[in-house]
C-alpha cells in the first residue's frame, strides 16, 4: 500500500526470478517512503491539503462563536449556549494526543481521513439539527474530528520540518 502520510509505509517492488523450485523462489525488495523520495509536487499538494483541512477546523470555531447566540435562540436552547463551544473544545483537546498515538500505530493518512470524515459528518449533522441537545452532540463529533485533524497536521508539519532540517545539515 502507498500511504503518503505514514513513516512506516512501504511500497513493495518485486525483482528476481519466479522459479517454481523452492530454492530459486523470488526476491521482494521494500522501499520506505520518506521525505526525500516523494516528488516535491506531491509533497506540496499534501501540505496544502493538510492546511486547508486545519483551516476549516479553525474557521468552524470562529463562525460558531460569532453566530452562536442566534443558533441557540433558533434551536430554543439559549441556556445551553456555553456547551456549543465547550463540547467542541473539550473533545478536540482530548483527541489531539490520542490522535498522535493512533497515528504512530496506524499511520497518518488513515487517521487523517477518519478525522476529516468525523468533522464533515458532524458539520452536516449540526446543520440538520432541530434542537440544541442534538446540536451539542454534533459539535462534540466535530470536535473529535477537529482534534484528529489538528493532531495529524501538527505531526505532519513536525515531520516535514525535521526532514528539511536534516537535509540542510
Amino acid at each position: 500500500m502507498f500511504w503518503l502520510f505514514s513513516q512506516r509505509s512501504y511500497t513493495p517492488s518485486i525483482s528476481g526470478g519466479f522459479g517454481v523450485n523452492a530454492e530459486e523462489g523470488f526476491e521482494i525488495t521494500v522501499e520506505q517512503i520518506t521525505y526525500e523520495n516523494i516528488d516535491p509536487k506531491v509533497r506540496n499538494t499534501i501540505m496544502v491539503g493538510l492546511c486547508i483541512a486545519m483551516l476549516a477546523a479553525c474557521f468552524d470555531g470562529t463562525i460558531v462563536g460569532t453566530i452562536g447566540t442566534i443558533v441557540a435562540q433558533d434551536l430554543g436552547g439559549l441556556e445551553l449556549y456555553a456547551w456549543m463551544a465547550t463540547a467542541y473544545m473539550l473533545c478536540e483537546t482530548i483527541m489531539i494526543p490520542v490522535a498522535g498515538k493512533l497515528s504512530d500505530l496506524y499511520g497518518r493518512k488513515p487517521l487523517f481521513l477518519i478525522g476529516l470524515g468525523l468533522f464533515t459528518g458532524g458539520s452536516v449533522l449540526a446543520g440538520m439539527s432541530m434542537n440544541m441537545e442534538f446540536f451539542i452532540v454534533c459539535r462534540a463529533i466535530q470536535g473529535l474530528g477537529g482534534g484528529i485533524l489538528r493532531g495529524g497536521g501538527i505531526l505532519a508539519g513536525t515531520a516535514a520540518q525535521q526532514q528539511s532540517t536534516a537535509e540542510q545539515d
